[in-house]
Parts: C-alpha cells; structure tokens; sequence
C-alpha cells in the first residue's frame, strides 16, 4: 500500500513540475516579442544648406534601437545625418536621444537610443544634409521604424 501511494505522490510532482515548465516557456516568448517595429517609408528633402527633416512621430513600445535603411539617393555620394529624437507627451517635450548616423544609398543601421528609458512615448528622426558630402540640396527616401527585432 505504501509504494502506490510513493508512486502517487512522484507522479503528481511530475505533473507540476511540466505545468511550470511550460507556464515559463509561455512567459519567455512574451517577453522576447518586440514593439513597433513594422517599416514605414519616409523622404528626406533638403532644399537649402542647414534644412532639418523629419519622419511623423510614432508610438516607442520598447527599449530596442530605431531602424533606418536609406533606400535612394538622388545623387550617388550624396549623405544625410540623422538622430533619433523622442517625445514626452506629459512634459510636452522634444529631445536628442542618439548619437548622430550617418546614411548614404543603401546603409542600413540600428541607431541606439534611450528614447524609451528616458520616458518617451514617440520617437521620430530629424536629418540634416551630411557637409562632408559637399551637397547643399538632396532627397533622400528610405524606411524605418521606432522598434527594432
């Protein structure tokens, strides 16, 4: 009598045992899924030498990097530099939360940012036209998105 019910208890503790398993294999994929991260095109036009542009805001899910890909360039050694900038919807506040990048015809990059961090619920990117480029004027169309995979 006293082995069944030893089987008994052995086979219950399995049985929790995968149940947790499984709940935090559940918990693991959740939190591995990235926010906004789908592509959004954008142009870039600078038509005097100084001119900012920039992207519309878009909602910051998470703490990832911001992705841009150059995908044209009206003229072939033209550049741009851009940063990623956030926006605080309780202080009403625009802020620099990157280092500046520089893009050409065909650069892909994840720009890091602390956009999220900081308290920013929306993140854009503001460009300027690269001076080492020796252009005054330029556009330049690509894609991006506030999250990165």
């Amino acid at each position: 009598m006293e082995k069944r019910k030893l089987k008994k208890g052995k086979l219950g503790n399995y049985i929790v045992l995968g149940l947790l398993i499984c709940g935090f294999a559940q918990v693991a994929v959740v939190n591995v899924s990235a926010g906004n991260y789908a592509d959004e095109r954008y142009t870039f036009s600078f038509g005097n030498e100084g001119d900012w542009s920039t992207t519309h805001e878009r909602i910051k899910e998470d703490n990832t990097s911001v992705y841009m890909k150059c995908v044209s360039s009206d003229l072939v050694s033209n550049a741009y530099d851009a940063y990623a900038w956030g926006y605080d919807e309780d202080t009403n506040n625009y802020f620099c939360s990157s280092d500046k990048y520089t893009f050409s015809e065909g650069d892909i990059k994840k720009m890091t940012n602390y956009i999220y961090e900081n308290g920013g619920e929306w993140a854009l990117i503001r460009a300027n036209l690269n001076e080492g480029s020796g252009y005054t004027t330029g556009t330049f169309t690509g894609l991006w998105s506030p999250d990165s995979i």
